[in-house]
Order: C-alpha cells, then structure tokens, then sequence
C-alpha cells in the first residue's frame, strides 16, 4: 500500500510533505490493525479479568490494560489464534449443509457436521482414533452435562435460595449440550446488559470445565473402567478382609459440644462421649437434638483371634474432577491420582486393633510392593493429616494412603469413630461440609463467578460468613 502511494505522489509535493503522507498512511494502518485486535480481544477473550482491578482506570483504560498484556503474553496470543483457526472450521462445516430440507434435519446435520469437524480437529492431539467419532462425541456431551449438573449443585450446597438467582448461568448457556454450541455463544458480542455481558464469559467457563472433564473422562477417569475396579476392590475387601456372613445394625449417639463448633464432647478425662448400641437396645431409641447426634450404620465385622472388630466402610467415586485440577500448577488429569474414596471406620479406639486390620489389608489387597504411596498419618503427631494441603484441618485425626487397583489409585481412610462423626458435623474445617466451602472459596468461586460480573467480593468477610451460616444451618443435626 505504501509503494502504491509514493508511485502515486504528485511531482510538486516536497519532500517533508511526502515523508508526512507516508507517516500518516503508516499511522492509518497501524489504527486499524489496532482496532481489528481490539474487536479480536473482546471477541476471543469476553470479560477478560485481571486481579486486582485498578479501580482507578475507566472501561476504555481497562480495555487497554488487558489489551497490552495480552500483547505481552505469546500463550494469549496463541490461544486468539487457535480460537479463531477452530471457529473457522466450524463455520466451514456449517457452510457445507445442504439447507434444502426442514430446519429439524438442518439443525440435526449442522450439529453432526460441526462436532465431526471438531472431532477432527483434535483427534491428533488427544488421539481419538482410539474411539472413534461416535464415543467421543458422547463423551464430549455427557461432560458438558456433567458440568453443568455439578455448578448447579453447587448453588444448591452451598448458597441461599435468595443469592442463587444472582449466580445462575443464562438460560442459552445452560441449554447448550454441545461444543460448538458453547463456542458460538461465546464468539458473539451480546451488549452491555447485566446478563448479556455475562454470556460469552460464561459460555467459554463451561466449555473449559467440560475440556478438563473430557480430558478425564478419556484418560485416567473413564467413569466406566474405574467403576469396575472399584467395585472389585469393594469385593476383595468383602471377601478377604472382611468376614461376608456377619454384619449388624448399630446406633451411634454422640454428644456434641456446641462451643467447640458441635465436634464431639470430650469428658474432664478427655474421653470422647460417643457410644453405639446395637438397635434393639433400650439406649438406641434416643433421638437426635441440637446437643445429640444419632447416626445408624450398617457396620461388618473383622475377626481378630476369636474376636469381633465392628467396622463401618463406606466407598464412593470421586466427584467433580476438573475442580481438583483447576488447584494444579498444570492441567494434567493425571495429577488427580484418588479418583475414588474409601474409609473404614473402626467403632471402637483400639491401636491393637487398627494394625490387625492394617496388616490384613497388607495381606490381602497391597499384598505387592509399589502397591501403596502418598501415606500420610497424623494419628501419633501434631498438624493436618496432608500438611501439602492449605485447607486440611489439623483437628482431623487419621491414617490415610493410596493403593493401586485395576489400574487405578484408591484413597482409603482408616479413622476412629469420633473424627467420622466429626468429618459429619463439625462446624469447622474438620468437617467435609466445611472443608470443601473454604477450598471452594478461595479456589472455584472467584473464578467462575468473578466479582466483576456477579457482584460477589468472595474476600469479603460478610460474604464468607453468609456462607459459613447457610453452612451451619444445613449441617444442624435433625
């Protein structure tokens, strides 16, 4: 353009006016590179956030903070360039329907021929030939379906009916149930509205969760093959460890101290005051109040010389993976290493008869050496039980290791019957409820409700109190 400006200069302009024009056509260009990169940066990147927010700048300067960091950071830049390659596949597949037929089977044709392409646009790099288009693709929906499932739940676990409204996702956002869906969404520019301007934000959210949920779900968290190895563990464990023809019914009553956040009481003596019955005793028609916690188990029976040791066991798969990755320096699935979780839970507080049932399990189910690793105790020593992790609570006693199984790594747990209860009830970090709302709060929460969309400071100390309330008052015993 330039050469084409100088050939076209008249003879009579001077040299000073024609270094001027070309400065000026230079200046005119490099505006409308500027404006296409900003139209690319609001587009690519809705609602780009950065923390802290100068409450000094205006919109126009914050515009640019963002725009020049992204300048700054060749992976942003990168990933513009990506998002954009992809979006130009998709609209290449769209083009290429036929809209000669009812607008049902063009919309059916236009999903299929968008998620092929998309398919085909990552089959190298997760190697999806394995799969094939047909389980991929279902694989992709149900983990867009998982989270969304898991943000709703969320609301509903940890927030008051009257904040939820506030923090739902629009309505064209939780409807979407495929990939290309959620890009489009994301890719279009929805106004200044409370709610429009959330959209694009909130569209790209669910489809990075579901890309992590996906990256499990075909690697390390196929839900399918670790529900087999689990299961089979639950049965080694039934059948070697455990004795398969004897189990009762109990009733655990424990008192709790209210003004030790209803942890269980401990006597002058620092006895815990927990109790169980079996439940044709008198003593296990007691019911639970503020003060009391009644908790029926169903309970098995490990045999030690002749002896009855009562256990509770309980197993269950690990849920809602891609929050444990979004705590990872690196999004890598393989990281999450206790897909599934597995405590017993021993009635009464015997050290003896801890490491009878420690050295059944060495001889029946770690049995092999490199079977066990990550084993942290904190039964005999003071602190958390993973003093790796800034949220574990150091009034949890226990014993806890992974063991391999099926391919897969196992959590268990053995702990006494006072910390269960505690992990239960506890008003505190010691209890799961708890522990889960402060790792959310200071992980999850701000990053997919950032309070300059959704008006929450989650540092606020109101705002964790609310919070820490609605949690109490769902854990009060009944």
């Amino acid at each position: 353009m330039l050469q084409q400006i100088i050939r076209e200069v008249p003879e009579e302009m001077t040299r000073e006016q024609c270094l001027a024009l070309i400065e000026q056509v230079k200046q005119e260009q490099i505006d409308r590179l500027r404006e296409q990169e900003q139209r690319d940066v609001s587009q690519y990147f809705p609602n780009l956030l950065f923390y802290p927010d100068d409450p000094q700048l205006d919109d126009e300067e914050k515009f640019w903070q963002r725009f020049k960091y992204l300048r700054r950071s060749s992976v942003l830049v990168g990933e513009k360039k990506r998002f954009r390659n992809l979006k130009n596949k998709l609209a290449e597949a769209k083009a290429q329907v036929d809209k000669n037929q009812s607008p049902a089977q063009y919309r059916n044709q236009v999903a299929e021929a968008q998620d092929r392409a998309l398919y085909e646009f990552y089959t190298d790099k997760y190697n999806l030939d394995r799969l094939g288009f047909k389980q991929a693709r279902a694989l992709m929906q149900i983990a867009i379906t998982n989270v969304q499932t898991a943000l709703n739940e969320i609301l509903k676990e940890y927030f008051p009916s009257n904040r939820r409204r506030q923090l739902e996702y629009a309505a064209s956002v939780q409807a979407a149930y495929t990939m290309p869906q959620l890009i489009e969404l994301m890719s279009r520019n929805y106004g200044n509205g409370v709610i429009s301007r959330r959209i694009p934000f909130e569209a790209r959210i669910i489809a990075v969760l579901a890309q992590l949920e996906f990256e499990s779900l075909i690697g390390s968290h196929n839900p399918e093959q670790l529900e087999h190895a689990r299961q089979e563990l639950i049965a080694r464990l039934e059948n070697h460890v455990f004795d398969d023809s004897l189990s009762e019914r109990v009733v655990v009553v424990a008192k709790l101290d209210p003004a030790n956040n209803y942890r269980v009481k401990t006597d002058i003596d620092g006895r815990y005051q927990v109790e169980w019955y079996y439940e044709n005793q008198p003593d296990a028609e007691i019911t639970t109040n503020e003060t009391t916690y009644v908790l029926p188990l169903d309970v098995r029976v490990v045999k030690r010389n002749g002896r009855q040791i009562f256990v509770y066991f309980e197993s269950r798969p690990k849920q809602r993976i891609f929050t444990k990755q979004l705590r990872k320096k690196q999004r890598k699935p393989e990281q999450i290493t206790d897909l599934s979780a597995m405590s017993i839970v021993l009635l009464n507080c015997d050290r003896a008869d801890e490491e009878h049932l420690a050295n059944m399990l060495r001889a029946t189910v770690v049995n092999c050496p490199g079977l066990v690793s990550a084993q942290q105790s904190n039964a005999s020593r003071a602190g958390a039980i993973d003093p790796g992790n800034p949220f574990s609570s150091g009034n949890r006693r226990g014993e806890k290791y992974e063991l391999l199984w099926g391919g897969f790594w196992h959590e268990l747990q053995i702990l006494s019957l006072p910390d269960f209860i505690n992990s239960l009830v506890a008003h505190a970090q010691d209890g799961h409820p708890f522990y889960k709302l402060i790792t959310y709060l200071d992980t999850l929460f701000p990053w997919i409700w950032p309070p300059a969309l959704y008006g929450l400071n989650w540092y606020d100390q109101e705002v964790r109190d609310m919070l820490w309330r609605r949690q109490c008052r769902s854990e009060q015993p009944a």
